[in-house]
């Protein structure tokens, strides 16, 4: 590749970083600033309704685990009981076809 492919690359890199670098100063200007006084009650209480919500999804997540587990033992066990009646049903058509 010739320069004159990475002359207009090498501008459009560091022109994007200088777009970047304006964007942030221009929104960390305008962003409130945190005051040391703002209620940290609040803040706690919406943590712990959070950790609420989170401890009930994972008591319906582990629910929901057993009834899958269940449901794929079950099948599980319907899987190895075809396949049996599959093995008996190849040996006794062999059988026949031999005893022919």
């Amino acid at each position: 590749m010739s320069a004159d492919f990475w002359l207009p690359v090498i501008f459009a890199f560091f022109f994007g970083v200088l777009i970047g670098w304006l964007l942030l100063r221009r929104t960390a200007d305008k962003a409130p600033q945190a005051e040391a006084s703002s209620a940290p009650q609040d803040k706690i209480g919406v943590i712990e309704a959070e950790l609420k919500n989170a401890k009930r999804l994972l008591a319906a997540n582990d629910a929901d685990t057993i009834s899958a587990a269940e449901a794929l033992t079950g099948l599980e066990t319907a899987i190895t009981r075809t396949n049996e009646r599959l093995k008996l049903i190849v040996k006794a058509v062999k059988g026949a076809k031999f005893s022919d």
